[in-house]
């Protein structure tokens, strides 16, 4: 056991792998959770966590701000788990660290950190830039709010795990405004910034802070990479080397942009352009917006780690993310064609928004709703305006308010039912049945993917019952 003590506040996904890096750092781990003990151990992972561990870590559940200042002398530092606030930890003079700060401070030196974030799109565009960096076998390593990597779950402290941390030379982070809020030690090589819209109102306090919480660390980076204005959707991105620490000193060196069936790298400088090769960014005749955005960004993420002539030796391939605007599949219902979208991770309006223009011109029924974050759907409401919706959820009177129309159903399998009986009615021969909520899956599911496997099962049911 070391001598060295650190706190860990917070015992979810991120908290149980700060603490089990704080060991393997020679630290003796000081777990804080809200939860009491018997509310923790309703997850069967959450009791072999305390077992394996019990022993080792010091666990205190149901804790009170004043558990953390009587020993705040005691513990060296405090690691904040993601979405914790530091407000208080700030106010009491408590020595906090942010998970990506304590994680980046115990990377080996010169390792290349590219954040990516935005309020759409970081988590597909993290797996793009890693594929491509796969096929040019370059070592690296991807993790944070990214969910399961190849089967596991990566959060940023599985680097630290990782047997191979001192053979990575790159590390690719997903991170959200949540665990960027509270860093400012973490000097990234690159950041990526895929778009910014509004979301998470109901832990910012303004938008102004959610804007700030993506972008403060620019200042600190060697590149960023952005879309013009921070596009929801966009054909462009730009690279740019910042010269100095200020957000609006910084020269741009590159445009990433789509043309025709090409991806276009374009010097600034000289003039001089490279054409990519591309693939799978059309999906039984969907053109895929989102995925394209994604792909410009991944590619200008690129720039930055290799040549770009490197880049010509390969195909960039569009990424299939599960419960992503992912097709179920097709059934045939009394003569009309449906075609069922699962759009689970659709948490917020651009989300939805980008779902919808990819399907601009077809017969769209969409199945939303859940808990809202501060937004209002009335700002979505003339794309929403040729769509029949179906609405679920904590907030469904609410969003029902705000588009003027919408049927409220019970739950998952009755939106699904009832969307069914609508089209059973329709003249119309084709359809696109959209699962896509724009809201956070509390408290109906435990996450959006759990809501993604839920409608998943709705519709092999309802398949296998209409073969």
């Amino acid at each position: 056991m070391g001598e060295k003590k650190a706190g860990v506040i917070g015992l979810g996904v991120s908290g149980k792998k700060i603490s089990e890096a704080l060991l393997k750092l020679k630290y003796h781990p000081i777990a804080f959770e809200k939860k009491r003990k018997e509310e923790f151990f309703k997850k069967e992972e959450n009791i072999r966590f305390f077992e394996e561990n019990k022993d080792k870590i010091e666990f205190v559940f149901d804790y009170k701000e004043e558990d953390i200042i009587k020993r705040k002398k005691e513990i060296d530092f405090f690691v904040l788990s993601s979405g914790v606030k530091h407000e208080e930890f700030a106010k009491n003079e408590i020595n906090f660290i942010s998970e990506l700060d304590f994680v980046y401070q115990n990377l080996p030196k010169n390792s290349k950190v590219i954040l990516i974030t935005g309020t759409k799109g970081k988590g597909s565009t993290t797996l793009m830039t890693s594929k491509i960096l796969k096929k040019l076998r370059l070592n690296h390593f991807v993790g944070g709010n990214i969910g399961e990597v190849e089967g596991k779950i990566s959060t940023l402290s599985d680097s630290i795990l990782s047997d191979d941390l001192n053979k990575v030379g790159i590390f690719l982070f997903e991170v959200s405004s949540f665990q960027l809020r509270s860093s400012s030690r973490t000097h990234p090589y690159t950041l990526a910034i895929s778009c910014i819209e509004k979301d998470h109102l109901d832990y910012h306090p303004s938008f102004f802070d959610y804007f700030f919480s993506k972008i403060k660390l620019s200042t600190q980076s060697e590149f960023i990479v952005y879309s013009e204005k921070f596009a929801p959707l966009s054909r462009k991105y730009e690279v740019s080397k910042v010269i100095s620490s200020s957000i609006v000193s910084f020269e741009k060196i590159l445009d990433v942009e789509w043309r025709e069936e090409k991806i276009a790298i374009k010097e600034r400088k000289n003039g001089r352009e490279i054409e990519l090769d591309v693939d799978g960014f059309e999906i039984d005749g969907i053109e895929l917006e989102g995925a394209k955005s994604n792909a410009l960004c991944a590619v200008g993420i690129l720039t930055t780690i290799v040549n770009p002539e490197d880049l010509k030796k390969i195909k960039i391939e569009s990424i299939q993310k599960k419960f992503s605007f992912e097709i179920l599949g097709k059934v045939n219902v009394e003569g009309k064609e449906i075609i069922v979208i699962n759009d689970s991770k659709s948490t917020n309006l651009i989300s939805l928004k980008n779902a919808i223009l990819s399907l601009k011109g077809r017969k769209i029924v969409l199945i939303a709703g859940g808990r809202v974050k501060g937004f209002s759907f009335s700002e979505i409401k003339d794309v929403l305006s040729e769509t029949e919706v179906f609405l679920i959820g904590e907030a469904k009177e609410e969003i029902a308010k705000d588009l003027g129309k919408g049927t409220i159903c019970q739950n998952l399998e009755d939106a699904f039912r009832k969307s069914i009986e609508f089209i059973k009615k329709s003249s119309e021969k084709e359809f696109f049945l959209l699962f896509s909520p724009g809201c956070a899956s509390f408290p109906d599911f435990e996450s959006a993917e759990h809501r993604g496997k839920e409608f998943e099962r709705i519709f092999k049911d309802f398949k296998e019952t209409n073969k």
